[in-house]
């Protein structure tokens, strides 16, 4: 995984331990940020990390696969 994105990761990783379960994201209402937010989405969906489902204009929900877990995990996030 990119450097650059451990931070986005490790965020997404603490919300999945806070809830345990599939979450809700809501995207940026900055364009900008809305559209690195999908690009990262797809680039952990794409490498087994997340499975991205409900996905609208305005959000998506993420549920952690077991590899993206571990991974964490082995991060120390």
């Amino acid at each position: 995984m990119p450097e650059e994105l451990i931070p986005f990761f490790s965020e997404l990783y603490n919300k999945h331990l806070e809830l345990n379960t599939r979450f809700k994201l809501i995207y940026s209402s900055d364009p900008v940020k809305k559209l690195e937010e999908i690009k990262n989405l797809e680039f952990l969906q794409d490498n087994g990390y997340i499975i991205l489902s409900g996905k609208t204009t305005g959000m998506c929900h993420i549920k952690f696969t077991q590899y993206g877990i571990e991974y964490a995990e082995d991060l120390n996030l």
